[in-house]
């Protein structure tokens, strides 16, 4: 598989999501009417959604893996008042995947920082 990634980019490592979905409730207790958006990194996600105005405590983001996706912890992308973390503190949630977690180092390299779908 390490070939793939090589050839490919970080889409054929299985070891990291190669999506993130961001579910926003419209009504605080309805989980039928929802906001979706989807993108190829974390920060993009929630970069989006902050300049959205979309308050982190009525979003989940879900890793997106082959068949499965997994609820990221709140911890990751909110701050102790919960407001949406710094750039620099939402590279850190890629300590999960085995990175440094900044900035500069990150397993997302090859993927669109910026495009929310």
């Amino acid at each position: 598989m390490k070939l793939l990634e090589r050839l490919f980019g970080s889409r054929y490592n299985r070891d990291i999501p190669y999506t993130y979905h961001a579910c926003y409730r419209i009504f605080e207790d309805s989980e039928e009417l929802t906001r979706d958006w989807f993108g190829d990194t974390f920060c993009s996600v929630c970069n989006h959604l902050r300049s959205r105005g979309i308050r982190p405590e009525s979003v989940t983001i879900y890793e997106c893996y082959a068949g499965s996706r997994v609820e990221m912890p709140a911890e990751s992308y909110t701050d102790g008042s919960g407001e949406w973390l710094p750039q620099e503190g939402l590279c850190r949630a890629h300590i999960r995947y085995g990175s440094e977690g900044s900035y500069g180092n990150c397993s997302f390299d090859d993927r669109d920082r910026h495009k929310v779908i």
